[in-house]
């Protein structure tokens, strides 16, 4: 498995949505199709002692994943758009 590519990052962000919007836009970054990514690091991330903190992945408004690092510490996994 390759390792996992870098796409977003939110740190400390009291609305990661529009963090990661703000900074997609600054760098100019776009989304990519990931899917299948999604599900094989959500699968990665609990394998590696990670937990999901919330499940937000079929919300029509934020489709987002939220986990805790080992540490406690939040970060998302977006959906890309289609």
């Amino acid at each position: 498995m390759a390792p996992p590519r870098f796409r977003q990052l939110v740190v400390d962000a009291a609305d990661a949505r529009r963090s990661a919007e703000f900074y997609r836009a600054l760098l100019d970054l776009e989304y990519l199709p990931g899917d299948d990514e999604l599900a094989e690091h959500h699968r990665r991330v609990l394998e590696l002692g990670g937990t999901l903190v919330d499940d937000g992945l079929h919300d029509p408004e934020d489709p987002l994943r939220v986990y805790a690092d080992l540490d406690g510490h939040p970060f998302c996994i977006f959906v890309a758009e289609q």
